[in-house]
């Protein structure tokens, strides 16, 4: 164990670890599915438009197509309707073509004035003379929103109503997405216990399986696989690693990780021919956490055992780990809030401290009785990170507990 551990790059920050961690790393591949299925997916691939957006002059209102240098006659025959979704017929000198929102204006018109401007008979309008009207007035012109052939969207985004919408809008039926990342968790250690066995007293009731399951189970870019539990040996530990590593992209695990002569998983990744690429960190909770990757570049993460450490670096490492596999390049700044209730507590590590969120980027701290805590836990919506030998109310850099 000690060789193990001596041979581990150092790093000064969590962020440095993960940038390293990362270029082990391999992005799963990538499949074509339909528009339907797609909400939430991640575009693998460039997206162009096909055509000018609009297609061609389109009319904003329901009105009339008209000939600005013909509004000086009193009234103006209706020569003829635009059907919307047909070519426009001509548009005849001294006349008007009654259009709708979206029909498309012939060639001749410069200008369309709503219908509520104008009185209409049956086969006239009458234009009141004190109407000011523009030239392209209410008229879209074709290529205003985009040219042909332009990218509109970069690989690497999560496809949202909204980008499906403009994928339907440029002529995609099935979109190149990243395959969503398959990903279980091994729960070790011989005294934790599923809420469905009966326990004793010297036994903990299993949190860790049921709060990382509802970080990534709902997650529409995660193939959340499970969660297996295995007891304090190394064979079992080593069996069950193995296995799972063959139908997965990414493996996390909890408990033994650390010092103890029980912690086996350091010793098991060597075995597996797993590069560790960082193990303890200057982080608290959760300073014994390793990132490791396997020869084919999946994702493994050892967390801490202790429910506030493995939850808080499981969110803080495991998404930026699973967001690069899912070949998300799109990440959302991280957010800050400033803490209303701030002490001046200082340590010497990154500090990841619980917070409940309030209004207006402002949040405040959760009084916890340390990484077991998992009751005032419960009271948090995420943490911030405090960097080393600092204090106050910052802003600091906010994570919550729950990911898009």
């Amino acid at each position: 164990m000690q060789s193990i551990l001596s041979n581990q790059l150092t790093f000064n920050s969590p962020s440095q670890a993960i940038e390293h961690w990362l270029k082990h790393i391999e992005s799963v591949n990538q499949e074509s599915v339909s528009l339907n299925e797609a909400s939430g997916r991640v575009l693998a691939t460039d997206i162009k438009t096909d055509r000018p957006s609009p297609a061609c002059d389109v009319s904003a209102m329901d009105g009339y197509a008209v000939r600005i240098k013909d509004l000086d006659h009193e009234e103006l025959p209706v020569a003829a309707e635009v059907l919307t979704g047909h070519a426009p017929p001509l548009l005849p000198v001294q006349a008007v073509l009654k259009i709708f929102t979206g029909g498309a204006v012939p060639a001749q018109a410069d200008a369309v004035i709503p219908r509520e401007h104008v009185h209409e008979s049956i086969d006239s309008i009458r234009v009141p003379k004190d109407l000011a009207v523009k030239l392209g007035q209410n008229i879209r012109c074709m290529g205003e929103n985009a040219l042909a052939n332009i990218i509109v969207l970069k690989a690497g985004v999560l496809l949202d109503p909204a980008k499906i919408a403009m994928l339907a809008a440029v002529g995609i039926n099935k979109v190149n997405v990243y395959k969503r990342v398959r990903c279980a968790l091994i729960i070790t250690g011989n005294e934790v216990i599923s809420n469905e066995r009966s326990i004793t007293q010297w036994q903990v009731r299993d949190s860790n399986g049921p709060a990382l399951s509802a970080v990534f189970h709902a997650v529409p870019w995660i193939d959340w696989c499970g969660v297996e539990h295995v007891v304090d040996d190394p064979q079992i530990t080593l069996h069950t690693c193995e296995k799972i590593l063959n139908e997965v992209d990414a493996l996390l695990i909890t408990g033994g990780v650390s010092m103890g002569d029980h912690d086996y998983i350091p010793q098991v990744l060597e075995m597996i021919g797993a590069k560790t690429i960082f193990h303890r960190l200057p982080i608290r909770p959760g300073k014994p956490v390793l990132g490791a990757a396997d020869n084919s570049g999946k994702m493994i993460l050892a967390l801490p055992g202790n429910p506030v450490s493995a939850l808080t670096t499981a969110r803080l490492f495991g998404v930026s780990a699973l967001q690069h596999m899912a070949g998300i390049v799109a990440s959302k700044t991280t957010p800050k809030i400033r803490i209303l209730n701030s002490d001046q507590k200082k340590l010497s590590l990154h500090w990841s401290r619980p917070v409940q969120l309030l209004e207006n980027n402002t949040g405040q701290l959760i009084s916890t009785q340390g990484s077991g805590d998992i009751i005032s836990l419960s009271h948090s919506d995420g943490f911030v990170i405090i960097p080393p030998g600092t204090s106050g109310e910052g802003p600091w850099p906010y994570y919550p507990w729950s990911i898009d």
